[in-house]
């Protein structure tokens, strides 16, 4: 995309900023919509819809596709199954976790079910130790290195997830990552799984993570409070090269961050490339709208269907006259299009506008009384014109 179409803050790549965040040069995104799609509540998908959309995602550039709970579920065991034999490109993931004692088990099915990483998880913080796991810190470490003892050497790359992870403590936290690592772990997981940290803390946490282990580190945000973004990217300037990430901010709760939102930013604000195709981005969306039957905001950023609107008669002027001044990138360029609702607000250039796009002509009386139509149907619908609607104005205004 040529630079003059962009116009974001120039303090985002000024190295006063970014003096302190440390940068891979790519970051793998890990969508997850599969797994915690599903834990939307209301969503479920069929066998089709979970392969289809895994090749859909295949198709879009993710780094990895994470399918589910190989032990959990007949279903995801189903889906690794078919996209192992139609040779998707792009490695999934199984999730095992450690809990009780029939983590072997869950372990083998998983390792057993072609899924070609598989992240082992256990909670680490006391709060989770106290109240459902019941054990010690020495007992979970026990557990957590025979765990990935048990687990490497046996064809899927073995992850391992410090469940809870901001709410552990922080010198515990170190020695649960170095033995894994130590043990074998090829990647840590660090997730926020309540959605409770915020983005200094995601910095701070990642950037002593990866000062401990030397193995990569992924990343895994919830939304509760409206962070998940800020804190992906927290976690990305701390060295994160691995993020987690939903369709349409799918998940748990009030979900993960959004994948589009994700790639995007991590694109042009920090020049960070992912392998997304951003022009892509939209079609998804819609998609996964489709087979969820969960409405995006109409506001969304990026792929909302009003996300490049502009309503006020100053504002369309300039975006006409350069759409930088009130856009901060091409919607083109993540599949999305530039809407000009009718409004209140809505005045004689834009009318001029409309009427040019289906090839009409007015003069300047008649374009005024088309505003003033458009007006006064608008104020009694309390929203905005269609299409039809301004043509019935109109045609009553000319003819």
């Amino acid at each position: 995309m040529e630079k003059e179409n962009l116009a974001l803050s120039p303090y985002n790549r000024d190295p006063r900023v970014l003096a302190g965040p440390k940068l891979p040069k790519k970051v793998a995104i890990n969508d997850v919509t599969l797994r915690e799609g599903e834990q939307t509540a209301e969503v479920s998908f069929t066998l089709e819809e979970k392969v289809a959309l895994a090749h859909r995602l295949d198709e879009i550039g993710v780094a990895q596709i994470q399918i589910g709970w190989p032990n959990k579920s007949e279903l995801d065991r189903e889906v690794l199954r078919i996209l192992k034999k139609e040779g998707l490109r792009t490695p999934t993931q199984g999730l095992a976790t450690l809990y009780g004692q029939e983590w072997r088990r869950e372990v083998d099915t998983s390792v057993e079910s072609g899924a070609d990483v598989v992240n082992l998880l256990h909670a680490t913080s006391d709060i989770r130790l106290k109240y459902t796991e019941k054990i010690t810190h020495e007992e979970l470490l026990a557990k957590v290195k025979e765990a990935i003892r048990y687990a490497v050497g046996r064809g899927p790359l073995i992850a391992f997830s410090v469940v809870d992870a901001t709410r552990t403590d922080l010198d515990f936290m170190k020695r649960v990552v170095e033995e894994a690592v130590t043990a074998g772990a090829e990647r840590i997981s660090i997730p926020d799984t309540a959605g409770v940290a915020t983005p200094g803390t995601m910095r701070f946490l990642i950037s002593q993570v990866t000062h401990w282990v030397d193995v990569p580190v992924q990343v895994h945000c919830h939304n509760d409070f409206g962070l998940a973004l800020a804190n992906t990217l927290a976690a990305v300037e701390g060295g994160a090269s691995i993020v987690d990430a939903t369709v349409n901010g799918l998940g748990d709760r009030s979900g993960n961050a959004a994948l589009d939102e994700v790639a995007v930013a991590l694109k042009f604000f920090y020049g960070v490339e992912t392998g997304i195709k951003l022009d892509g981005l939209f079609s998804l969306s819609r998609y996964v709208q489709e087979i969820t039957g969960v409405p995006l905001p109409f506001n969304k950023p990026l792929v909302g269907e009003n996300a490049f609107s502009h309503k006020l008669e100053l504002h369309i002027k300039r975006v006409m006259t350069h759409a930088p001044l009130f856009e901060p990138l091409p919607p083109e360029s993540v599949g999305n299009r530039r809407v000009f609702p009718l409004g209140r607000q809505t005045g004689p250039f834009l009318v001029g506008l409309k009427l040019e796009e289906h090839g009409l002509g007015a003069d300047e009386k008649q374009i005024e009384a088309i505003v003033s139509g458009v007006r006064r149907l608008a104020s009694e619908k309390k929203a905005s014109l269609t299409e039809d609607e301004f043509l019935n104005i109109v045609k009553g205004v000319l003819d």
